[in-house]
């Protein structure tokens, strides 16, 4: 079959076709070149030498911002993205004269990995958790609610 044999309706449908088909493949490489459904990197996870924690499911509209993964002075960072929604994740391992949670004026959160304190305020929240080896800091410029869901899906890497 020829070019000749297709009428003009069949190729502007083929040229239609492969115009959405390029523009989709784009729009997807270019949103997984910024945005990333992996885990933290295996070389972050092993030098911190204590759990490392990342949500897991991912929590709708969230992913791991690639390269954004660090391990500096025994604490690791990365950070979330959600649109223009920027979560910092800081974990470190946990400091023997940690204050009581329940000693912060938060609100109390029960979470797979530990308890965990809601702190809010001037348009800032950040949940703090802690587990039996692990202090975890969530934070953000967001509403709280918006750091729930990563809290509530912390599991451990290692």
């Amino acid at each position: 079959m020829t070019i000749g044999d297709f009428t003009k309706k069949k190729l502007l449908l083929l040229v239609l076709t492969l115009a959405i088909l390029f523009l989709v493949i784009g729009s997807f490489i270019l949103f997984f070149g910024r945005h990333s459904r992996e885990l933290l990197p295996a070389r972050v996870v092993t030098v911190a030498g204590f759990p490392v924690y990342c949500p897991s499911p991912m929590p709708q509209g969230f992913a791991y911002k690639s390269g954004s993964a660090n391990f500096e002075d025994g604490v690791v960072f990365y950070e979330l993205l959600s649109g223009d929604t920027v979560v910092h994740v800081s974990e470190q391992r946990k400091p023997t004269n940690l204050p009581k949670l329940d000693t912060l004026s938060g609100h109390p959160l029960e979470t797979p990995v530990g308890k965990g304190t809601i702190l809010s305020g001037d348009g800032n929240s950040a949940i703090i958790i802690t587990t039996g080896t692990t202090l975890i800091t969530i934070s953000s410029s967001t509403p709280s609610a918006t750091l729930s869901p990563i809290a509530e899906n912390m599991r451990s890497l290692n």
